[in-house]
Parts: structure tokens; C-alpha cells; sequence
């Protein structure tokens, strides 16, 4: 909800109730709350502007002490009135003015206070308009966040059909490319003039092959958040891994000067155990950029890049 509109709202909690001069008797003050049972709160205003306040309560309370009539009756309720009563702008927002109540006038639920409008007297606010109000806020809030919590979710679904749809377009060319670069792999319609195509026609299908795997995880993204997930899980051989990658990236090392060295420890021959989206996940992690770093780098049982 905007400022704006909470703003305007904070009309809503004014009590149109007429003022009284400062120079009203407290007999016609007694008067005007005797009339109106409802009445809590009588601001005092001074030529249009509120210089004090009368609670309903307080005021009796004072007058119903013993000679407390004939003591009053006839003085100013400027006498008697709380001259610095809480005074809040029709403008200010509902969280400015139940902070303002918090921190600095609690009492202002028991005694209300006053609304303006460009310093001008406007109306009273009592704790039960102000409840009324924030009630009416909160309920409006939640009304709110069910509407964009049903849009987030249509903006998901539309995302994941996305997905599912890009998925579907991207693989069925990969899958193509990679049968045709198998058949040039295993020279299945003759042989190859140079030896060379055959390893690039296996760094096409390999390559394809990850693609592949990169673009079904996509479509395992939207199962995630659909809570449709369900682990592939699948020993592998990391050495493999290291491997492969190592071929793909090595014509890209070779143009930048870098010669790569795969120092593979006995330790990793062993088999692990991972999901597939995972899998796809470690060989990526030898990325083209790491074989173009500018120092060399090497890790125990691991890769090292060597400028050349």
C-alpha cells in the first residue's frame, strides 16, 4: 500500500466533533458531554487552531470530587485542559502516527488527540477510531499480499512452462548435432580424410553432450521449485571428468599461451557418488577463463595451469 493512499486514509479515524472556545465554562463543557454519551475527547481551539484538549473521563473524574461543580462551573476549560495534547497532520501516515503514540505520547489512548489539516483544526482521534483504522489497514495489507503473492506464483509458472519450452527447443538441434558428431566419430559412412576431424568430431559430441546436460538442469530448476525434485544420483569417475574438460578447453589454453597439465591423484580414481545435475556441475568447474590466467597455478592431486 502506498504512502498516498495510507495518507488519505488517516482521515478515516477523525471525529468530526464540534470545539470548544478556551473560554467555555466547564458547566457548558459538562453540558456537551452529558448530551453525547459517544463524545470522549472536546478539543479547545483558539481562533482555528487546538491549544488543548478535554478528555470525557478525566473531566468528570475532576468534577464529581466533593464541591468539585462549584469549584469549576464557572472557569474557563482553558483551566483545566491538557494543554499539550498529541496533535498529528491528516497528511502523516498511519505508522508515523502509531510511532509517534509509541515513543512519545502513550497517553494519547487514553486521552485522544487532536487532527489538523495545515496546522488548522480538522476533528479528534480516539484509540478506538485509530484501532478501527489500523484494522481496516491490516485487512487491506493482506488483501494486497494474496494478490501479489498469486502473481508471483502465475509468474513462476509462466517462468517454469518457459523453461520447459526453451528446454525442449534447445535440444532437439543438440540432439541432432550430436548424432552427426558421432557418425564422424566412428566413421560410420567412410573415413576421414584428415585424423584430426575424428578428435574434433569427439570434442563436438562431448561438448554437445554437456550442452545437453546444461539445458536439461534448466528444466530441473523449475522441478526444484515445484518441490518435484528427485535426485539422480550415480557413481562417477572424477579422473573421467578432469579429463574431458581438460580436452575441451585445450585448443583455447593452446591459443593463449597456456600448456595445461592434469596432475590426477591416485586418490581420485576412486569412484564418488553424486546427483547428475552436480555432475554436470564439476566438470564446468574448469572454466576456459582459468586456462587464461596470467600466473601458473597448480594444486596437489589436482589441475595446473602453466604459462607455456
Amino acid at each position: 500500500m502506498s504512502r498516498e493512499r495510507v495518507s488519505a486514509q488517516l482521515g478515516k479515524l477523525v471525529v468530526s466533533a464540534p470545539a470548544l472556545d478556551p473560554e467555555t465554562t466547564c458547566a457548558a463543557a459538562y453540558e456537551r458531554f452529558e448530551a453525547d454519551e459517544d463524545l470522549l475527547t472536546i478539543a479547545v481551539v483558539d481562533a482555528g487552531h487546538p491549544i488543548g484538549l478535554l478528555n470525557r473521563h478525566e473531566f468528570f473524574l475532576r468534577l464529581s470530587h466533593r464541591y468539585g461543580r462549584s469549584l469549576y462551573d464557572k472557569r474557563p476549560v482553558s483551566a483545566i485542559m491538557h494543554r499539550d495534547p498529541l496533535i498529528i497532520d491528516v497528511n502523516a501516515s498511519l505508522e508515523a502516527l502509531n510511532e509517534t503514540i509509541v515513543t512519545e505520547k502513550p497517553s494519547a489512548l487514553l486521552q485522544g488527540f487532536i487532527v489538523t489539516h495545515g496546522g488548522r483544526y480538522l476533528g479528534v482521534g480516539t484509540a478506538l477510531s485509530l484501532l478501527q483504522l489500523t484494522v481496516g489497514h491490516m485487512e487491506a495489507r493482506s488483501q494486497e499480499l494474496e494478490i501479489a503473492n498469486a502473481e508471483a506464483s502465475q509468474a513462476n509458472a509462466a517462468k517454469s512452462q518457459f523453461l520447459a519450452n526453451m528446454s525442449h527447443e534447445f535440444r532437439t538441434p543438440l540432439n541432432a548435432i550430436i548424432g552427426f558428431a558421432q557418425v564422424m566419430q566412428q566413421e560410420l559412412l567412410g573415413p576421414l580424410a584428415n585424423p584430426s576431424y575424428v578428435e574434433y568430431a569427439s570434442d563436438i559430441a562431448r561438448s554437445g553432450e554437456m550442452l545437453h546436460a546444461l539445458v536439461t538442469d534448466l528444466l530441473d530448476v523449475a522441478k526444484i521449485e515445484a518441490g518435484r525434485m528427485e535426485l539422480d544420483e550415480a557413481s562417477i569417475d572424477p579422473r573421467e571428468l578432469i579429463e574431458n574438460r581438460l580436452r575441451l578447453v585445450g585448443r583455447h589454453a593452446d591459443q593463449a599461451g597456456v600448456s595445461l597439465a592434469a596432475d590426477i591423484g591416485a586418490h581420485l580414481g576412486c569412484g564418488a557418488y553424486c546427483a547428475r545435475l552436480r555432475r554436470t556441475r564439476i566438470g564446468m568447474d574448469l572454466r576456459i577463463d582459468d586456462a587464461c590466467a596470467p600466473e601458473d597455478v597448480r594444486a596437489e592431486g589436482g589441475v595446473g595451469l602453466v604459462r607455456a
